[in-house]
């Protein structure tokens, strides 16, 4: 089952609308798929881990 998240300000995962969205027909934006890996690579980037 796909979910759809967004690393914020806040530094976290956050849930969006945006998969839901984009099935009803508002994909003006082109989506991007991430593996956990990317996700987790991405992260540790932000947030200087990788220093």
């Amino acid at each position: 089952m796909a979910h759809d998240e967004a690393f914020t300000r806040n530094l976290r995962w956050e849930p969006t609308e945006y998969l839901r969205l984009y099935e009803l027909g508002h994909n003006e934006v082109d989506r991007v798929e991430i593996t956990d890996a990317e996700a987790s690579a991405f992260i540790q980037e932000v947030a200087g881990e990788n220093t």
